[in-house]
């Protein structure tokens, strides 16, 4: 019977995914269940193919393609395959930016990105298919931008959406990746600033909201900035609620619940009803400067224009020590 949810094409790629992961596990020596599943194994690959690019977009349609890659690897089916990474290559360059962030902006989009990255290269590598040049690049690309967003204690910092994770799922996703590149110090595509020196770190979020598809998790927290010592976090933003009240939800969008200027009680980012970003800055600029090891980024954001006549101007410095520590607005 059909279910809109169970059919749903992520849920379906993750379903897929995982059986094929446990088949032998799941049949056993058991003919007539090998059969069974078998046989709803192919129906749910053909779903698949009709819908994986159809769902709609966000991080949900690399599972599907996921999902679809891998099982046909598994049948063989090289021409369908072929299609499937053709579609796979269009959706990661939409979601996987030239800096390697990902087009939500989340340290959670991000490792759930890589992730599926990664076991969709594992799928093919075990079929003895070849490698897509673009799926190797995203891998590579994509994980430092993992390592971007960890703090000192291995977890993510809490930017659109996310919460501060796993470590050791985090560390598992980039053991598996197998991408040597460092973080880097700025992302100018995800709209991220990274500055680091002695025993401290911080993160600034000097970009727009996510476009339209991947803002349904996107937060209030423009020119918002997040600081860590060695393990210890200090200056942090509240993160996301992931339980049933709207109004909690709401509140933790919003500017306030961030380490950032508010202006007249207001956000600098309004949401519609559906989640998505209904207004909000139309022009964020940021600079950056390092001097002997001393780093410095100004970020601009207009999110308070239209409202109040206001344009958010900040200046972030750290010192080469790590010790010292400037902000202005």
């Amino acid at each position: 019977a059909y279910d809109h949810m169970a059919w749903r094409g992520d849920v379906t790629g993750n379903r897929v995914f995982a059986w094929l992961q446990y088949f032998d596990a799941l049949t056993g020596n058991d003919a007539a269940t090998r059969r069974l599943l078998l046989a709803s194994f192919a129906r749910q690959t053909r779903h698949l193919m009709r819908v994986a690019r159809r769902d709609e977009p966000r991080i949900a349609r690399l599972a599907a393609l996921r999902g679809l890659a891998a099982a046909l690897a598994a049948l063989g089916q090289e021409r369908r395959l072929g299609r499937a990474l053709k579609q796979a290559a269009q959706e990661i360059d939409a979601q996987i930016l030239a800096d390697g962030g990902h087009a939500a902006r989340s340290p959670e989009a991000q490792l759930a990105a890589l992730a599926y990255l990664v076991d969709m290269r594992a799928a093919l590598a075990a079929s003895h298919n070849e490698i897509p040049a673009a799926l190797q690049q995203a891998i590579d690309r994509a994980a430092p931008m993992v390592r971007f967003f960890r703090h000192g204690d291995g977890g993510f910092a809490l930017f659109n959406g996310a919460n501060e994770g796993d470590p050791a799922l985090v560390d598992r996703v980039l053991a598996r990746a197998d991408a040597k590149g460092r973080a880097p110090s700025t992302a100018p595509h995800c709209g991220f600033e990274r500055l680091r020196a002695g025993h401290s770190l911080v993160l600034f979020d000097c970009g727009k909201p996510p476009p339209p598809g991947f803002d349904q998790d996107a937060h209030a927290g423009v020119l918002a900035f997040e600081m860590s010592y060695g393990r210890d976090r200090f200056i942090v933003n509240c993160g996301t609620y992931r339980g049933p009240s709207a109004e909690w939800r709401a509140a933790m969008r919003a500017s306030a619940a961030h380490s950032t200027l508010i202006a007249g009680d207001t956000s600098a980012v309004e949401f519609r009803a559906d989640g998505g970003v209904a207004s909000g800055p139309q022009e964020v600029t940021s600079m950056r400067a390092e001097d002997a090891g001393a780093q410095w980024v100004a970020a601009t954001h207009d999110g308070y224009k239209k409202k109040l006549g206001l344009t958010h101007a900040r200046q972030l410095f750290l010192a080469a020590d790590g010790e010292d520590l400037r902000g202005e607005d």
